[in-house]
């Protein structure tokens, strides 16, 4: 596995965060400052209260959102417990342009020392819906689905596709060759790749789909590693430290490329975001 692509996006305002401002809200209804709290002191304003993360004063937009979603599902699937090395992140404002900050759009590339990981979040567009794909030189697994970013729950799927053999003779660049060194290359190729012998051929295999038993809820799972935690001591399997390189690698390392248009390094002597 080299390259690891996941995606979740969204087509409604909802899911945008586009929400109704309650018609009650004001300041005698809510304690304005005390909500700002280290946030730049401003009149209330029912929009930003609504729709907090559309605006870097209180949230983190899509990267805070659903990005640090994918970026657990993808640390905990690998084994890696540690940020990504880089990050570089691009998109934009295109459809809401109602104030906000955080675009509407967002991808991020990350590099890490054994595969590469894109991420994409859109907000104008629900196709694709919630995607995990891992890319291999054997073959792909697909995560779809309901519930996919998180863990297989109820309504999500995996498919594994294998891919044809790599190892095949070539036949391409060899056509230039003059005929001797083409047909001694070839007597080579062959007696190193000998043909399968009686009963040794293999079917080609086909891609395989499993999905959650009916009614399986994953909170169930989730709720159940909780509690053996607190009755053993244990560590839970996604504890404060795999949060933190979650969120520091699906969120600030994103949106610190976007906003400042370079790309993100973790330095890990002075414990911070460097650009390249």
């Amino acid at each position: 596995m080299d390259t690891i692509e996941a995606v979740w996006d969204r087509n409604t305002d909802s899911g945008a965060w586009v929400r109704p401002i309650p018609p009650d809200a004001n300041e005698t209804t809510i304690d304005w400052n005390t909500w700002l709290g280290n946030a730049p002191k401003r009149p209330f304003d029912g929009r930003r209260f609504v729709s907090w993360r559309c605006y870097k004063d209180y949230g983190a937009g899509l990267p805070g959102d659903l990005f640090v979603h994918l970026i657990s599902g993808i640390h905990y699937v690998t084994g890696v417990n540690a940020p990504a090395l880089r990050a570089f992140s691009t998109g934009g404002i295109y459809h809401y342009k109602d104030g906000r900050e955080f675009g509407d759009l967002q991808w991020t590339m990350y590099d890490y020392p054994k595969f590469q990981v894109v991420l994409r979040c859109n907000q104008n567009n629900k196709y694709e819906d919630q995607m995990f794909a891992f890319y291999g030189k054997k073959g792909t697994m697909f995560i779809r689905g309901e519930g996919a970013p998180a863990a297989l729950g109820a309504g999500a799927s995996l498919a594994f596709r294998p891919e044809p053999p790599y190892h095949t003779r070539e036949d391409y660049s060899i056509g230039s060759w003059p005929e001797k060194a083409r047909q001694e290359y070839i007597a080579k190729w062959n007696q190193e790749h000998p043909s399968p012998g009686p009963g040794e051929d293999k079917v080609d295999s086909q891609e395989e789909v499993y999905a959650a038993p009916p009614h399986y809820s994953d909170l169930v799972d989730h709720l159940a590693n909780f509690y053996q935690a607190v009755r053993t001591r244990k560590p839970v399997v996604e504890n404060e430290v795999f949060g933190n390189n979650a969120a520091l690698t699906g969120c600030h390392m994103s949106n610190y490329s976007y906003f400042n248009k370079r790309i993100a390094v973790w330095d890990e002597t002075s414990n911070s975001i460097k650009s390249d």
